[in-house]
């Protein structure tokens, strides 16, 4: 790169330059801060709704799985809601899933050592899943039986959510660096008018 000729437009072109890389470095560190902080909310936010889960399931006298017919969060009990669960009974091979599930194939978490969690990114039918799940020992009437409850959620809202904060943030930094720019040439301009 050759530089020009003119003192002013060198302490220019050098400054904007140092800006920009400036800006960029620290854009992207932030945008990564926020969608890792994003990303942990929703699993944290799935990992509760496991909870629920455990808190509604039973096993009836032959182990078998009992579920209520709904549950504190609405959206599993609306199909194609966008969060689904999964509950299998590993003993007797046998899977619930919530009515969320009708139309839709989530890619649950099936095989979870107990007292382990797991969470992952997953995809099925074209589409990208926040998927979290553990595994317990259930002890039930007739015996213990090992259990794996898996939450999916679609994870269209949550790039949806990362995307308008990318969008604010560039746009914050774009006009704050053109307003540093426009600055700075203003007072390089004053500081070297002496020099003419």
């Amino acid at each position: 790169m050759r530089w020009p000729d003119s003192i002013r437009a060198r302490l220019m072109l050098g400054a904007t330059v140092v800006l920009i890389a400036f800006v960029a470095g620290a854009g992207w560190a932030v945008q990564r801060a926020h969608e890792d902080s994003v990303r942990t909310a929703r699993f944290a936010q799935l990992q509760s709704t496991v909870y629920l889960l455990l808190a509604g399931t039973d096993l009836d006298e032959q182990g078998a799985l009992v579920l209520p017919p709904s549950f504190p969060e609405p959206r599993l009990s609306l199909p194609g809601s966008g969060l689904y669960a999964a509950i299998v009974n590993v003993a007797r091979k046998e899977q619930w899933q919530s009515p969320s599930t009708l139309g839709v194939v989530p890619p649950f978490l099936r095989e979870v050592g107990v007292g382990k969690w797991r969470s992952e990114i997953l995809t099925s039918g074209g589409r990208e899943y926040l998927v979290i799940g553990t595994g317990v020992n259930w002890a039930g009437r007739a015996q213990a039986a090992p259990l794996v409850l898996s939450v999916a959620e679609d994870k269209a809202e949550f790039d949806r959510e990362v995307a308008v904060f990318e969008r604010t943030l560039w746009t914050w930094l774009g006009r704050a660096a053109v307003r540093r720019v426009v600055s700075q040439s203003v007072l390089v301009g004053g500081g070297l008018a002496p020099l003419r």
